[in-house]
């Protein structure tokens, strides 16, 4: 949920007058710092799912760049264009899925300039 800027100058206020201002301003700290984070490559939510204590599953995923990281008891499943691993996580790993993320980040934007950019025969001429 992303909370406009008038909504929160209305929810500071409220809680400057219900519990006073210092009080008001941790509380509000609190609130404003408990947004999903963002995705690296494309700067949307990350869908985040656990239900770690009961059956030991887990998932975090992007659903606008597509990738996807999903535990479940010991096994992990990392998925991304051009990267795919299934099985027990370490460090070497990690790194490599964090260097195709970033990888997919580069392509991305790359993709949107060009998308953004006109072909010269579409400009308009001055």
């Amino acid at each position: 949920m992303i909370i406009n800027r008038e909504r929160k100058r209305a929810i500071l206020k409220t809680l400057k007058k219900q519990h006073g201002l210092l009080k008001a301003y941790n509380m509000y700290k609190n609130y404003i710092g408990n947004l999903k984070p963002l995705c690296a490559s494309c700067g949307s939510a990350i869908y985040y799912y656990s239900e770690w204590q009961e059956t030991g599953y887990e998932i975090k995923q992007c659903t606008n760049c597509g990738w996807m990281h999903q535990s479940f008891g010991l096994n992990d499943e990392l998925v991304t264009k051009g990267f795919y691993y299934y099985g027990k996580v370490n460090e070497s790993i990690f790194k490599a899925f964090n260097r195709q993320l970033e990888a997919n980040a580069v392509e991305r934007k790359r993709m949107r300039v060009l998308f953004l950019s006109k072909k010269k025969s579409q400009q308009k001429r001055k």
